[in-house]
């Protein structure tokens, strides 16, 4: 008999209010209303475990769903999950802890521990991987222009050769903050370089045993057989889940399998060392800066902000179809760590839970205001920015509407005339006004910090059919070790290749510019005039100005 699986729903909660910190400590939740938070994850479908630590013990730990749907196994407050991206913050550690010893030196070239790095010209410094400050292109935006769309196995050997290929950086190091996966990758093969132990090894001895943390270690061999691990599913066509492959052999930036009760364990030891060296753990939560002083909020491995109106350090993650969150409340005493599988909102049910055991009130909306119709009318029109796909706003029964290639449609929320958001937590957007008082652009901010990005007013300009069918040819990139084709298909610029035979389709946002839910495309000529190359950004600027040189005929 056919199984009906239905798919969680979760409420999107805590996404909104930002209120003061309290330093007072919170009374221990009421497990049955962090219960509730979790209903909506039905027994057959994706699975998560949640844990909450206050006053140094865990006070609440439960799993919801299935760890692997196809046999009907549960999902166990000891189930091992994928935690993706929060394995930084234990990479970070490594790397603390050997240049406490003398090991590693954080403001050293890169180089000098990993020789095969290219020399582009500018020092990376230890401290820029572990800060993503460092410029180097991200490896899963890479795997995705190459052609490897997740189903075949991403090893740590094929993401040093993408290293090796690299012929310049998105920008000079310490100038920008953009989030780079390949940085941690290179800090694992500097722990392995300088302590002779693999990271797997090296923070199962020195960091999971002596804080008891047993159920975790680093992934490290795809082949492995791991007791109590969930499977990776992600919705399919209807609704119904379906595997969404987990095809990872690359560890620093990912890979670690924990369980929600472990990182409870690791976050009471963050905000309360007792354990490990307590000035090793009050490095790691330093903010960084860049090379003009400009803040950001990553310490090493872990992101210091705001959350459910208090302030927190922590991280999040998300893979396939893993998601993840970690949320310390260094004021409150309390943890919340949330490990899921099924693409859940790990991010907003973290919140939520952090909501109750905080008794916050994050879910009231914050103050908004009702501009008047000509402001909304003068800020519709076309936007474009040097890092990320075009974005259009929309005048649409009396709201503002996001169009955009790399983010879902969504209404502004005004907070003031001159400041609105989408709704996502941390991210905000400034009006930038020129002579007369025209709107020149848009100032948009994050949660990471660092600089602003800026979206400038656009007129879009489409090419004529002369134009376009100029730039059709084709165009080859060593550093992807691959030959894409331009054609002009129904009077739109298109480009495939062997690895990506689906044509993707371009639409003009400048002259020579072209955007996609794929990548930016820039046309670079020579002073003829003659298209030469084009060049590449994708995945909100973890990718920048990747060239694929024109193919003579």
């Amino acid at each position: 008999m056919k199984t009906m699986v239905r798919w969680m729903r979760a409420p999107l909660l805590g996404m909104t209010l930002t209120l003061a910190a309290s330093a007072t400590a919170q009374a221990a939740v009421d497990p049955a209303r962090l219960d509730r938070l979790f209903t909506a994850f039905a027994k057959d479908g994706p699975g998560l475990s949640v844990a909450v630590s206050q006053g140094g013990k865990t006070t609440y730990s439960r799993a919801f769903g299935a760890a692997d749907i196809e046999h009907g196994d549960p999902a166990t407050p000891q189930t091992r999950f994928h935690a993706a991206s929060i394995s930084k913050e234990f990479t970070a550690l490594a790397i603390a802890m050997l240049a406490a010893e003398g090991k590693v030196d954080l403001d050293a070239d890169i180089r000098r521990y990993l020789p095969y790095v290219p020399d582009f010209g500018a020092t990376i410094t230890v401290l820029d991987l572990l800060h993503h400050t460092s410029g180097l292109r991200d490896q899963w935006s890479l795997f995705t222009l190459s052609g490897n769309d997740g189903q075949g196995m991403r090893r740590q050997g094929v993401v040093l050769e993408m290293v090796r290929r690299q012929t310049a950086l998105n920008f000079a190091p310490g100038t920008q903050f953009s989030y780079s996966n390949t940085g941690y990758t290179l800090l694992a093969e500097i722990v392995k370089a300088t302590s002779g132990r693999t990271l797997r090894e090296f923070t199962t001895e020195r960091i999971f045993q002596p804080l008891g943390m047993e159920r975790t270690f680093f992934y490290d061999n795809a082949r492995e057989l791991v007791p109590g691990r969930a499977s990776s599913y992600a919705p399919g066509q209807g609704g119904a889940p379906e595997l969404a492959r987990l095809n990872f052999e690359t560890v620093g930036a990912t890979s670690l399998l924990t369980t929600a009760e472990d990182l409870a364990i690791w976050g009471r030891e963050l905000m309360n060392p007792k354990i490990l060296d307590p000035k090793i753990i009050a490095r790691m939560k330093v903010p960084g800066r860049l090379k003009d002083d400009t803040p950001i909020n990553y310490g090493l491995g872990l992101l210091i902000g705001e959350d459910a109106g208090h302030r927190s350090i922590g991280h999040g993650g998300s893979d396939a179809g893993f998601r993840s969150a970690f949320l310390t409340f260094p004021d409150d005493d309390t943890v919340v760590a949330l490990v899921a599988s099924g693409q859940a909102p790990a991010n907003d049910l973290a919140v939520g839970a952090a909501d109750l055991a905080l008794n916050s009130r994050t879910s009231v909306a914050r103050p908004i205001v009702t501009p008047a119709p000509a402001v909304l009318t003068a800020l519709a029109g076309d936007y474009v920015n040097d890092w990320r796909t075009g974005m259009r706003l929309e005048l649409r029964d009396g709201a503002l509407v996001r169009h955009a290639f790399d983010a879902p449609e969504a209404k502004a929320v005004f907070r003031a005339n001159d400041r609105f958001d989408f709704g996502a937590a941390g991210t905000s957007y400034r009006v930038i006004y020129g002579p007369n008082r025209q709107v020149a652009g848009l100032e948009e901010t994050t949660r990471w910090g660092g600089h602003g990005l800026v979206h400038r007013r656009a007129t879009i300009e489409a090419p004529s059919p002369t134009e376009l069918a100029a730039l059709a040819g084709s165009y080859r990139s060593e550093e992807l070790d691959l030959t894409y084709e331009l054609r002009v298909r129904d009077g739109r610029l298109a480009m495939n290749s062997l690895r990506h035979p689906d044509p993707v389709v371009f639409l003009p946002s400048a002259k020579d510019m072209f955007d996609s839910s794929f990548a930016r495309l820039k046309v670079r000529r020579d002073p003829s005039g003659r298209p030469v190359a084009i060049l590449l950004d994708a995945s909100g600027g973890r990718i920048l100005n990747l060239a694929l040189a024109r193919l003579e005929d």
